[in-house]
């Protein structure tokens, strides 16, 4: 049997420290059936989020090839990963995870697995392979007690003999100690009689097993490893590097703590020092216990303190259910009477009152996000939720005078302040701006290069309708169009729209695919004020009805965050697209679709033009005011864009074939009427029936043929065969 060395502590790559301590990004993909996302735009969006999530390319890729049916090629699969993540890498992980959730299944005992992963849970537990361990049965779990030193080979021995135990009705399968111990004359273990302070035992019984291992699998915790059981619990090894009990115990406190507000109830009990924990091998009554999980690259308690911001939940307090911050008063216990129930005004109240902080919580319009700032104890990466974290300091600050301080309730009340101090960044700036006089909006056009006098129109007009979507806030209008450049890749279409936007990390989103059947992806691309729709060149002819039915809505339903209720919200986002391939529109009018061809866009003037961004904006919120009705399209406008759009829309299968068949410059009495049948008979009578007629429709459209029934047959008027 091959033994398991020792693990080293390896140089890790970027990806790799990127899911230390969680799951690799190999274990999520795996989880997520890829049959569920055969859909193009659902594809798209795993893409994404794997390129967010920081995953590597090869991981996605390999995980594509799981559609056989769908599948093309790696260069598609490149071509996806262009586009731009909007999210966090901690909002991708996380949305990965959810993908994944419904399939989690705990992993069935497999002897020689169980092997492998028990010797290496126990070479990095106890490297010299020294341990207290012990059997159990119904009376207690201290029988025969004994400390142990093996080889390797003993190692490997013992641990073949327990994966192939017998049944016994009292055994009640096998425990060791994760810290060195010395047992006392009773073969009992003493807190005093714990010499090592490194591991510790997390144990929840509460939920269900598939349930505890997702949970663990998901929360950021400095996590080794998980061993079932064997009955109704999962022991979880967790690393806490502490140098003494004092130390110790706030560490495992802190851990119980923040496992909590991920919903991991942890047995209290379970942190006592000298506290015995389920070995990683063994057989009980109920069933084998045996390792489910190893992380080899596990987060160590100081890497997790320092990764996490765990460093803002103070390790002086003792209980795991109460946090105190330093230098922050908690709120007076009203010993008189009965504490008041918290409301609204108290948290505002109590938050004005912290010294040193200017709280701020509000409400971004556009990004449909809650912002909070100004509390100086907080220190959060990037990404990080705020709102989770302030939320639990202000229940412990403020239960000694309120009651109902529950998580859930202070998120609610947070939420509330939040919306009652709702802001549009772009305009309550524009508010204070006058414009001018100078002609901004010319100045845009003439960045793009060529330029008629209709594109420029239609480039007014889109500034216009991102001015006036703005303004919708009671979600009355939509969209009338998507501003589309067509032009050579590399020119600067993207950073175009960019230049245009007054904060653009905020008010700006490139590259996104829409599923409009998903109500996180319709959050997400009406979460900015002007989004660019990505990988147009690739968009399905279904997918295409789909994004000009969307476009045009005045409202989007979904839940705002920590929000239970989905509601409606007023849409203020337009949308630009840009594409490299002169011919991406599919069948129909395309009249969302304003296209405009350049080969040059001069970015030099935009960042010029950038400069007063805010100028520009002054004089196209003057013209809406002018006319409220300004960014749409007039009738004979709308003739002349749907003509201009034909030249881009893709060539349908046999398209090509029939119009080459054909002698479409032949003389008017050499044309005849043929039926659909005898006309795919002409050009090839193997060709799809149904794909030929869809192609014949369109031509009969293009040329404007003349058709009539004959009992009851559709004729089209054709040219004869040209001769070559």
């Amino acid at each position: 049997m091959t033994i398991v060395p020792k693990m080293q502590n390896k140089k890790l790559t970027d990806a790799t420290r990127e899911s230390k301590g969680r799951m690799t990004p190999e274990e999520i993909m795996q989880k997520i059936p890829v049959e569920k996302y055969k859909d193009y735009n659902n594809w798209l969006a795993i893409a994404g989020l794997c390129k967010a999530a920081g995953f590597p390319f090869d991981v996605f890729h390999e995980w594509s090839k799981g559609d056989s049916e769908k599948y093309e090629s790696e260069e598609s699969c490149k071509s996806a990963w262009q586009l731009t993540p909007h999210e966090t890498s901690e909002e991708a992980y996380e949305k990965l995870l959810k993908r994944a959730e419904n399939n989690w299944t705990l992993p069935v005992f497999n002897p020689l697995q169980a092997i492998t992963d028990a010797s290496t849970i126990i070479h990095e537990i106890h490297p010299d392979l020294s341990f207290a361990w012990s059997l159990g049965d119904k009376k207690g779990i201290n029988r025969n007690a004994e400390i142990s030193q093996y080889t390797e080979e003993k190692l490997q021995e013992f641990l073949s003999e327990l994966s192939c135990m017998d049944d016994d009705e009292d055994f009640e399968g096998i425990y060791w100690q994760l810290n060195k111990v010395k047992l006392s004359e009773k073969n009992s273990v003493r807190a005093e009689n714990v010499k090592t302070f490194t591991w510790a035992l997390l144990e929840s019984d509460a939920l269900p097993l598939e349930e505890q291992y997702r949970l663990l699998r998901s929360v950021p915790l400095p996590l080794f490893a998980g061993i079932h059981s064997g009955g109704k619990s999962i022991h979880a090894l967790i690393h806490i590097g502490a140098d003494n009990a004092e130390e110790y115990r706030k560490r495992t406190a802190l851990v119980y703590r923040y496992a909590k507000s991920y919903g991991i109830s942890a047995d209290e009990n379970c942190k006592s020092l000298g506290r015995w924990s389920r070995y990683p091998l063994g057989r009980r009554k109920q069933g084998y216990q045996y390792p489910v999980f190893v992380i080899p690259d596990y987060l160590h308690f100081d890497e997790w303190y320092q990764k996490y911001g765990i460093q803002n939940l103070s390790l002086d307090t003792e209980s795991s259910d109460t946090m105190v911050t330093r230098n922050i008063p908690l709120a007076a216990d009203d010993r008189k009477g009965k504490k008041p129930a918290v409301r609204f005004h108290h948290v505002e109240e109590f938050i004005s009152k912290i010294p040193g902080a200017k709280g701020e919580i509000k409400y971004n319009e556009l990004t449909k996000k809650l912002e909070v700032s100004g509390f100086p104890w907080i220190e959060t990466p990037p990404g990080y939720d705020m709102t989770r974290i302030l939320a639990d300091e202000l229940c412990a600050l403020m239960r000694p005078k309120y009651t109902g301080c529950s998580y859930e309730c202070m998120v609610r009340l947070i939420n509330a302040i939040g919306y009652s101090h709702s802001y549009n960044p772009v305009k309550d700036t524009l508010e204070d701006v006058q414009w001018d006089g100078v002609d901004r909006i010319s100045a845009v056009c003439n960045t793009l290069s060529p330029l008629d006098d209709f594109s420029r129109m239609l480039v007014k007009k889109w500034l216009i309708q991102c001015w006036a979507m703005l303004n919708n806030t009671e979600g009355s209008w939509g969209s009338e169009g998507i501003l589309t450049l067509q032009g050579p890749e590399g020119i600067g279409k993207t950073s175009f729209f960019r230049y245009l936007t007054p904060i653009p990390e905020t008010c700006f989103l490139s590259g996104i695919a829409i599923d409009t059947d998903d109500r996180d992806s319709v959050r997400v691309a009406t979460s900015h004020w002007i989004v660019e729709i990505g990988e147009c060149d690739h968009t399905t002819k279904k997918h295409q009805a789909l994004l000009k039915g969307f476009i045009t809505k005045g409202k989007d339903s979904y839940r705002r965050e920590y929000e239970t209720q989905i509601i409606d919200h007023p849409r203020m986002t337009s949308y630009c697209a840009t594409v490299n391939t002169p011919q991406f529109l599919t069948e129909g009018e395309n009249r969302r679709w304003w296209l405009i061809p350049v080969t040059n866009i001069d970015l030099p003037a935009l960042r010029e033009i950038h400069k007063e961004i805010w100028q520009l904006w002054a004089q196209i919120k003057r013209e809406w005011e002018k006319d409220n009705n300004a960014f749409r399209l007039n009738e004979d406008e709308m003739k002349i864009l749907i003509g201009r759009n034909k030249p881009a829309q893709e060539n349908i299968k046999y398209e090509v074939e029939i119009e080459e068949f054909f002698d479409w410059e032949a003389a008017e009495e050499e044309w005849n009427f043929k039926s659909r049948r005898e006309i795919r008979g002409m050009v090839d009578e193997n060709f799809d029936a149904n794909l030929f007629g869809r192609a014949l429709t369109k031509i009969s459209k293009k040329h404007n043929l003349a058709t009539k029934k004959v009992r009851g047959v559709d004729m089209i008027r054709v040219p004869p065969q040209l001769m070559k």
